[in-house]
Protein backbone atom coordinates (compact mmCIF):
# COMPACT_ATOMS: atom_id res chain seq x y z
CA UNK A 1 0.00 0.00 0.00
CA UNK A 2 0.92 3.45 -0.38
CA UNK A 3 -0.39 6.48 1.34
CA UNK A 4 -0.65 10.23 0.21
CA UNK A 5 -0.53 13.40 1.73
CA UNK A 6 -4.01 13.75 2.14
CA UNK A 7 -4.50 10.23 2.82
CA UNK A 8 -1.83 10.69 5.97
CA UNK A 9 -4.46 13.54 7.50
CA UNK A 10 -7.04 11.13 8.34
CA UNK A 11 -4.64 9.27 10.54
CA UNK A 12 -3.34 11.85 12.34
CA UNK A 13 -6.98 12.49 14.15
CA UNK A 14 -6.75 9.20 16.24
CA UNK A 15 -9.99 10.15 17.44
CA UNK A 16 -11.43 9.11 14.60
CA UNK A 17 -10.43 5.62 14.46
CA UNK A 18 -10.15 5.57 10.36
CA UNK A 19 -7.28 6.30 8.13
CA UNK A 20 -7.93 6.43 4.20
CA UNK A 21 -5.58 4.13 2.07
CA UNK A 22 -4.99 5.61 -0.95
CA UNK A 23 -7.83 5.56 -3.74
CA UNK A 24 -9.68 3.16 -0.80
CA UNK A 25 -12.44 3.87 1.72
CA UNK A 26 -11.80 4.69 5.38
CA UNK A 27 -10.58 2.06 7.26
CA UNK A 28 -11.66 1.29 10.92
CA UNK A 29 -9.08 0.24 13.75
CA UNK A 30 -9.78 -3.19 14.17
CA UNK A 31 -9.43 -4.69 17.64
CA UNK A 32 -9.78 -8.54 16.51
CA UNK A 33 -7.54 -8.05 13.80
CA UNK A 34 -4.64 -6.65 16.41
CA UNK A 35 -5.42 -7.92 19.96
CA UNK A 36 -2.69 -6.50 21.86
CA UNK A 37 -2.57 -3.09 20.34
CA UNK A 38 1.01 -1.51 19.45
CA UNK A 39 4.13 -0.82 21.29
CA UNK A 40 7.17 1.23 21.05
CA UNK A 41 10.71 0.79 22.47
CA UNK A 42 14.26 1.56 22.52
CA UNK A 43 13.97 4.91 21.18
CA UNK A 44 16.83 6.55 20.36
CA UNK A 45 17.67 10.14 18.96
CA UNK A 46 15.90 9.31 15.58
CA UNK A 47 14.10 6.34 15.83
CA UNK A 48 12.46 3.22 17.67
CA UNK A 49 11.54 -0.51 17.55
CA UNK A 50 7.48 -0.55 16.79
CA UNK A 51 5.45 -3.79 17.58
CA UNK A 52 2.30 -5.11 17.13
CA UNK A 53 0.51 -8.38 17.16
CA UNK A 54 -1.58 -9.36 13.59
CA UNK A 55 -4.62 -11.81 13.54
CA UNK A 56 -5.03 -11.31 9.74
CA UNK A 57 -2.73 -12.36 6.77
CA UNK A 58 -0.58 -10.37 4.60
CA UNK A 59 1.61 -7.52 4.74
CA UNK A 60 1.30 -4.54 7.07
CA UNK A 61 2.57 -1.30 6.31
CA UNK A 62 3.36 0.69 10.04
CA UNK A 63 2.65 4.75 9.25
CA UNK A 64 4.98 7.29 11.27
CA UNK A 65 4.17 10.98 11.87
CA UNK A 66 5.15 13.78 14.05
CA UNK A 67 2.59 14.07 16.43
CA UNK A 68 0.59 17.60 16.57
CA UNK A 69 1.09 18.02 12.65
CA UNK A 70 -1.24 21.03 11.40
CA UNK A 71 -1.73 21.40 7.82
CA UNK A 72 -0.64 18.47 4.92
CA UNK A 73 2.33 16.54 6.00
CA UNK A 74 3.83 12.89 4.65
CA UNK A 75 4.48 10.37 6.85
CA UNK A 76 7.38 8.00 6.61
CA UNK A 77 5.95 4.26 5.72
CA UNK A 78 7.74 1.31 6.46
CA UNK A 79 6.56 -2.24 5.44
CA UNK A 80 6.07 -4.70 7.94
CA UNK A 81 5.76 -9.11 7.28
CA UNK A 82 4.68 -10.27 10.78
CA UNK A 83 6.31 -13.71 11.62
CA UNK A 84 5.20 -16.95 13.29
CA UNK A 85 2.62 -16.02 15.97
CA UNK A 86 1.47 -12.73 14.05
CA UNK A 87 4.24 -11.10 16.16
CA UNK A 88 5.62 -7.41 14.00
CA UNK A 89 7.97 -5.71 14.91
CA UNK A 90 9.93 -2.88 12.38
CA UNK A 91 12.99 -0.32 12.93
CA UNK A 92 12.23 3.32 12.00
CA UNK A 93 15.21 5.30 11.53
CA UNK A 94 15.70 9.19 10.00
CA UNK A 95 13.47 11.24 12.16
CA UNK A 96 13.94 14.00 14.12
CA UNK A 97 15.65 13.84 17.92
CA UNK A 98 13.23 15.04 21.17
CA UNK A 99 10.09 15.08 19.12
CA UNK A 100 7.01 13.28 19.44
CA UNK A 101 5.37 10.78 16.93
CA UNK A 102 2.70 8.99 16.51
CA UNK A 103 2.74 5.84 14.53
CA UNK A 104 -0.32 2.50 13.33
CA UNK A 105 -0.39 -0.19 11.78
CA UNK A 106 -2.43 -0.94 8.69
CA UNK A 107 -3.23 -4.51 7.23
CA UNK A 108 -4.34 -5.02 3.41
CA UNK A 109 -5.31 -8.90 3.06
CA UNK A 110 -8.86 -10.61 3.59
CA UNK A 111 -9.32 -7.88 6.32
CA UNK A 112 -8.50 -4.43 5.91
CA UNK A 113 -8.06 -2.75 9.07
CA UNK A 114 -5.80 -0.05 11.13
CA UNK A 115 -4.23 -0.64 15.02
CA UNK A 116 -4.79 2.06 17.56
CA UNK A 117 -2.27 4.51 17.62
CA UNK A 118 0.76 4.38 19.49
CA UNK A 119 3.42 7.86 20.55
CA UNK A 120 6.62 7.51 21.32
CA UNK A 121 8.88 10.51 21.96
CA UNK A 122 12.80 10.30 20.24
CA UNK A 123 15.23 10.48 22.37
CA UNK A 124 16.99 14.45 23.20
CA UNK A 125 20.15 14.73 20.63
CA UNK A 126 23.50 14.57 21.95
CA UNK A 127 24.87 17.42 23.85
CA UNK A 128 21.33 18.68 24.42
CA UNK A 129 20.37 19.14 28.28
CA UNK A 130 16.71 18.76 28.70
CA UNK A 131 14.51 17.79 31.56
CA UNK A 132 13.79 14.15 31.37
CA UNK A 133 10.84 12.44 32.61
CA UNK A 134 10.50 8.66 33.46
CA UNK A 135 8.05 5.93 34.69
CA UNK A 136 8.91 2.95 35.84
CA UNK A 137 7.33 -0.45 37.36
CA UNK A 138 7.69 -3.64 38.41
CA UNK A 139 5.31 -6.96 39.28
CA UNK A 140 2.29 -6.79 37.38
CA UNK A 141 0.50 -10.29 37.90
CA UNK A 142 -2.91 -10.74 35.75
CA UNK A 143 -5.80 -11.05 38.25
CA UNK A 144 -4.77 -7.77 40.20
CA UNK A 145 -6.00 -4.46 39.73
CA UNK A 146 -3.75 -2.68 36.50
CA UNK A 147 -5.22 0.82 37.53
CA UNK A 148 -1.76 1.80 38.20
CA UNK A 149 -0.40 1.03 34.95
CA UNK A 150 -4.13 2.75 33.40
CA UNK A 151 -2.78 6.01 35.16
CA UNK A 152 0.71 5.92 34.07
CA UNK A 153 -0.79 4.71 30.55
CA UNK A 154 -3.13 8.07 30.35
CA UNK A 155 -0.07 10.74 30.62
CA UNK A 156 1.32 12.17 27.84
CA UNK A 157 4.58 13.39 29.66
CA UNK A 158 6.82 10.74 30.39
CA UNK A 159 9.43 10.52 28.34
CA UNK A 160 9.57 6.25 28.40
CA UNK A 161 8.53 3.55 30.91
CA UNK A 162 10.87 1.02 32.71
CA UNK A 163 9.53 -2.34 33.07
CA UNK A 164 12.12 -3.60 35.85
CA UNK A 165 11.03 -7.64 35.66
CA UNK A 166 7.93 -9.65 36.21
CA UNK A 167 5.87 -8.46 33.65
CA UNK A 168 3.90 -11.84 33.09
CA UNK A 169 3.97 -14.82 35.89
CA UNK A 170 4.25 -17.49 33.98
CA UNK A 171 6.06 -20.11 36.54
CA UNK A 172 3.47 -22.50 35.40
CA UNK A 173 3.80 -22.38 31.63
CA UNK A 174 5.00 -25.94 30.55
CA UNK A 175 5.64 -25.49 26.43
CA UNK A 176 6.23 -22.63 23.88
CA UNK A 177 2.42 -22.16 23.76
CA UNK A 178 1.57 -21.91 27.24
CA UNK A 179 4.46 -18.94 27.64
CA UNK A 180 2.86 -16.40 24.82
CA UNK A 181 -0.40 -17.12 26.42
CA UNK A 182 0.65 -15.64 29.96
CA UNK A 183 1.61 -12.34 28.24
CA UNK A 184 -0.75 -12.39 25.98
CA UNK A 185 -3.67 -12.69 28.26
CA UNK A 186 -1.78 -9.55 30.13
CA UNK A 187 -1.24 -7.73 27.38
CA UNK A 188 -4.57 -7.61 25.88
CA UNK A 189 -5.47 -5.38 28.86
CA UNK A 190 -6.75 -1.53 28.22
CA UNK A 191 -4.56 -1.02 31.11
CA UNK A 192 -1.27 -2.81 29.41
CA UNK A 193 -2.29 -1.43 25.93
CA UNK A 194 -2.82 2.11 27.25
CA UNK A 195 0.60 1.75 29.01
CA UNK A 196 2.47 0.46 26.52
CA UNK A 197 0.94 2.67 23.17
CA UNK A 198 1.60 6.26 25.29
CA UNK A 199 5.57 6.21 25.14
CA UNK A 200 8.39 3.91 24.42
CA UNK A 201 8.98 1.05 26.54
CA UNK A 202 12.22 0.04 27.69
CA UNK A 203 12.22 -3.48 29.58
CA UNK A 204 14.62 -5.89 31.44
CA UNK A 205 13.64 -9.35 32.89
CA UNK A 206 13.41 -11.18 36.27
CA UNK A 207 12.36 -14.53 37.28
CA UNK A 208 8.80 -14.72 36.85
CA UNK A 209 8.61 -13.91 32.99
CA UNK A 210 11.07 -17.85 33.41
CA UNK A 211 10.25 -19.33 36.39
CA UNK A 212 10.46 -18.47 40.11
CA UNK A 213 14.05 -17.89 41.13
CA UNK A 214 15.72 -18.74 38.00
CA UNK A 215 19.08 -18.56 37.11
CA UNK A 216 21.45 -18.99 34.20
CA UNK A 217 22.98 -22.62 36.04
CA UNK A 218 19.56 -23.30 37.40
CA UNK A 219 16.83 -23.55 34.25
CA UNK A 220 16.57 -26.17 31.72
CA UNK A 221 17.41 -25.04 28.65
CA UNK A 222 14.13 -25.73 26.70
CA UNK A 223 12.42 -23.74 29.54
CA UNK A 224 14.72 -20.42 28.90
CA UNK A 225 14.51 -21.02 25.01
CA UNK A 226 10.30 -21.11 25.58
CA UNK A 227 10.30 -18.23 28.26
CA UNK A 228 12.80 -15.63 26.14
CA UNK A 229 11.25 -16.89 23.01
CA UNK A 230 8.06 -15.44 24.64
CA UNK A 231 9.59 -12.35 26.10
CA UNK A 232 11.30 -11.30 22.44
CA UNK A 233 8.13 -11.91 20.67
CA UNK A 234 6.08 -9.31 23.10
CA UNK A 235 8.92 -6.65 23.45
CA UNK A 236 9.78 -3.97 21.06
CA UNK A 237 13.89 -4.11 21.45
CA UNK A 238 16.52 -4.34 18.93
CA UNK A 239 18.29 -8.26 19.15
CA UNK A 240 21.92 -7.81 19.43
CA UNK A 241 23.57 -8.74 16.46
CA UNK A 242 26.06 -11.68 17.41
CA UNK A 243 24.37 -12.63 20.93
CA UNK A 244 20.57 -12.65 20.13
CA UNK A 245 19.64 -13.59 23.78
CA UNK A 246 21.48 -10.40 25.68
CA UNK A 247 19.42 -7.84 26.87
CA UNK A 248 21.88 -5.61 28.86
CA UNK A 249 22.31 -2.51 27.08
CA UNK A 250 22.65 1.29 27.34
CA UNK A 251 20.12 4.68 26.44
CA UNK A 252 20.98 8.08 26.27
CA UNK A 253 18.55 10.87 26.33
CA UNK A 254 20.68 13.39 25.11
CA UNK A 255 23.83 14.90 27.98
CA UNK A 256 20.86 14.21 30.72
CA UNK A 257 20.71 11.08 31.63
CA UNK A 258 22.09 7.64 30.12
CA UNK A 259 19.70 4.22 31.12
CA UNK A 260 21.54 1.29 31.98
CA UNK A 261 19.51 -1.86 31.54
CA UNK A 262 21.12 -4.91 33.26
CA UNK A 263 20.40 -8.77 33.26
CA UNK A 264 20.88 -10.00 36.29
CA UNK A 265 19.36 -13.11 36.06
CA UNK A 266 20.37 -15.45 32.77
CA UNK A 267 24.55 -14.73 33.57
CA UNK A 268 24.06 -16.12 37.47
CA UNK A 269 26.68 -19.24 38.06
CA UNK A 270 26.30 -19.70 41.79
CA UNK A 271 29.41 -22.28 41.41
CA UNK A 272 31.37 -19.72 40.28
CA UNK A 273 30.05 -16.73 42.34
CA UNK A 274 29.30 -15.18 39.05
CA UNK A 275 26.02 -12.60 39.28
CA UNK A 276 26.73 -10.59 36.20
CA UNK A 277 29.27 -12.19 33.43
CA UNK A 278 32.95 -10.71 33.05
CA UNK A 279 31.71 -9.21 29.64
CA UNK A 280 28.45 -7.68 31.17
CA UNK A 281 30.48 -6.06 34.30
CA UNK A 282 32.82 -5.06 31.78
CA UNK A 283 30.46 -3.16 29.91
CA UNK A 284 29.50 -1.54 32.68
CA UNK A 285 32.48 -0.36 34.30
CA UNK A 286 33.56 1.22 30.62
CA UNK A 287 29.76 2.82 30.13
CA UNK A 288 29.38 4.33 33.81
CA UNK A 289 33.58 5.57 33.43
CA UNK A 290 32.78 7.18 30.34
CA UNK A 291 29.38 8.50 29.86
CA UNK A 292 28.85 12.17 29.76
CA UNK A 293 25.29 11.92 30.67
CA UNK A 294 25.11 13.79 34.57
CA UNK A 295 22.21 11.06 35.50
CA UNK A 296 23.27 7.16 34.93
CA UNK A 297 20.15 4.91 36.10
CA UNK A 298 20.92 1.35 36.49
CA UNK A 299 17.85 -0.36 35.53
CA UNK A 300 18.14 -3.44 38.45
CA UNK A 301 15.33 -5.74 38.81
CA UNK A 302 16.47 -7.09 42.25
CA UNK A 303 18.00 -5.01 44.60
CA UNK A 304 21.84 -4.35 45.34
CA UNK A 305 21.15 -2.90 48.96
CA UNK A 306 21.42 -4.94 51.81
CA UNK A 307 18.10 -5.82 53.86
CA UNK A 308 18.99 -6.08 57.43
CA UNK A 309 15.13 -6.87 58.30
CA UNK A 310 14.43 -10.33 59.44
CA UNK A 311 12.23 -11.33 56.73
CA UNK A 312 14.12 -10.10 53.94
CA UNK A 313 17.44 -12.12 55.00
CA UNK A 314 15.28 -15.31 54.58
CA UNK A 315 15.39 -14.15 50.68
CA UNK A 316 19.18 -13.19 50.54
CA UNK A 317 20.08 -15.96 48.15
CA UNK A 318 18.18 -14.37 45.34
CA UNK A 319 19.61 -11.11 45.21
CA UNK A 320 22.73 -9.31 44.58
CA UNK A 321 23.65 -9.97 48.76
CA UNK A 322 24.69 -13.74 48.49
CA UNK A 323 26.90 -12.93 45.74
CA UNK A 324 29.08 -10.51 47.64
CA UNK A 325 32.22 -10.14 45.47
CA UNK A 326 30.37 -9.07 42.55
CA UNK A 327 28.43 -6.76 44.51
CA UNK A 328 31.59 -5.27 46.08
CA UNK A 329 33.22 -4.76 42.79
CA UNK A 330 30.26 -2.98 40.95
CA UNK A 331 29.91 -0.36 44.29
CA UNK A 332 33.91 -0.69 44.72
CA UNK A 333 34.23 0.85 40.87
CA UNK A 334 31.96 3.92 41.15
CA UNK A 335 33.03 4.71 44.44
CA UNK A 336 37.04 4.62 43.41
CA UNK A 337 36.22 6.39 39.85
CA UNK A 338 34.03 8.94 41.84
CA UNK A 339 31.47 8.39 39.13
CA UNK A 340 28.58 11.11 39.75
CA UNK A 341 24.86 11.07 39.05
CA UNK A 342 24.66 7.12 39.77
CA UNK A 343 20.86 6.01 40.67
CA UNK A 344 20.26 2.12 41.25
CA UNK A 345 16.35 1.72 39.86
CA UNK A 346 15.05 -1.50 41.19
CA UNK A 347 12.18 -3.55 41.70
CA UNK A 348 10.73 -7.57 42.60
CA UNK A 349 10.50 -6.82 46.38
CA UNK A 350 6.41 -6.36 46.21
CA UNK A 351 7.37 -3.03 47.73
CA UNK A 352 8.48 0.55 47.38
CA UNK A 353 11.41 1.84 49.22
CA UNK A 354 13.99 4.99 49.09
CA UNK A 355 17.48 4.99 51.18
CA UNK A 356 20.93 3.87 51.32
CA UNK A 357 22.62 0.82 49.26
CA UNK A 358 24.40 -0.12 53.14
CA UNK A 359 24.79 1.93 56.07
CA UNK A 360 28.54 1.01 56.04
CA UNK A 361 31.60 -0.56 53.14
CA UNK A 362 31.22 0.49 49.25
CA UNK A 363 28.24 1.91 48.36
CA UNK A 364 27.67 3.56 51.39
CA UNK A 365 26.66 6.58 50.05
CA UNK A 366 25.02 4.85 46.51
CA UNK A 367 21.38 5.60 46.36
CA UNK A 368 18.97 2.98 45.32
CA UNK A 369 14.88 3.30 44.83
CA UNK A 370 12.27 0.60 44.71
CA UNK A 371 9.33 1.05 42.78
CA UNK A 372 6.22 -0.65 41.99
CA UNK A 373 4.49 -3.78 42.61
CA UNK A 374 2.08 -2.31 39.78
CA UNK A 375 -0.07 -4.82 40.04
CA UNK A 376 0.09 -7.14 42.98
CA UNK A 377 -0.58 -8.11 46.48
CA UNK A 378 1.59 -6.59 49.16
CA UNK A 379 4.76 -7.52 50.73
CA UNK A 380 3.52 -9.64 53.68
CA UNK A 381 7.11 -8.97 55.69
CA UNK A 382 6.31 -8.15 59.07
CA UNK A 383 8.17 -5.48 59.04
CA UNK A 384 9.12 -3.31 56.05
CA UNK A 385 12.71 -1.91 55.44
CA UNK A 386 13.23 1.25 57.44
CA UNK A 387 15.87 4.05 59.80
CA UNK A 388 18.04 4.78 59.59
CA UNK A 389 19.16 2.85 55.96
CA UNK A 390 15.75 3.04 54.18
CA UNK A 391 14.18 6.80 54.96
CA UNK A 392 10.47 5.30 53.60
CA UNK A 393 8.77 2.22 52.26
CA UNK A 394 4.92 0.86 51.33
CA UNK A 395 3.42 -1.82 50.36
CA UNK A 396 0.64 0.40 47.79
CA UNK A 397 0.37 -0.27 44.64
CA UNK A 398 2.42 2.17 42.50
CA UNK A 399 4.15 3.33 39.66
CA UNK A 400 7.48 5.61 40.20
CA UNK A 401 8.29 8.21 38.37
CA UNK A 402 11.77 10.20 38.27
CA UNK A 403 12.19 13.63 37.20
CA UNK A 404 16.04 14.32 36.10
CA UNK A 405 17.35 17.95 36.21
CA UNK A 406 20.53 18.25 34.08
CA UNK A 407 21.03 22.05 35.36
CA UNK A 408 20.40 21.26 39.07
CA UNK A 409 22.01 17.57 39.59
CA UNK A 410 18.51 17.07 40.95
CA UNK A 411 16.68 13.20 40.75
CA UNK A 412 12.48 14.13 42.09
CA UNK A 413 11.15 10.12 42.61
CA UNK A 414 7.56 10.34 43.23
CA UNK A 415 5.02 7.18 43.49
CA UNK A 416 2.02 7.18 42.36
CA UNK A 417 -0.76 4.85 43.08
CA UNK A 418 -3.85 3.94 40.65
CA UNK A 419 -5.76 6.71 41.17
CA UNK A 420 -3.05 9.44 40.72
CA UNK A 421 -2.48 10.52 44.28
CA UNK A 422 1.32 10.74 45.14
CA UNK A 423 2.07 8.34 47.59
CA UNK A 424 5.61 9.98 48.61
CA UNK A 425 8.27 12.00 47.04
CA UNK A 426 11.99 12.79 47.44
CA UNK A 427 14.42 14.72 45.24
CA UNK A 428 18.20 13.47 45.76
CA UNK A 429 21.54 15.59 44.33
CA UNK A 430 23.31 13.42 42.45
CA UNK A 431 25.64 15.45 40.68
Amino acid sequence: MTFTRRDVLIALSASTGLVRCAGAPLVPAASTAFPLGVAAGDPTSDGAVLWTRYAGEGALTALVWADGVQGEALATQYEVRAGDGGYAQVEVSGLEPGTWYRYAFVASGQRDARSPSGRFRTAPAAGTRDVVKLGATCCTQYGNSFEVLGHAGAREDLDAFLLLGDTVYADGAHDPDAFRACWQRSFSTPEYQALRSSTGVIAVWDDHEFNNDWSGDSIAPDRFSWASGAWFDHMPMRRHPTNPERIWRSYRFGDTVEVFALDGRSERIRSQAQYLSEAQLAWLEEGLRTSTATFKVLMNSVPISSFAVPFFSTTAHDRWESFPQARARVLEFIDAERIPGVLWLSGDFHLACAGKVGLEGPGKDAVEVLVGPGAQTPNAAPSYPGFPQFEWSSGINNYGELTLDPSTGVAKVAWIRGNGRRIFSRSYQLA
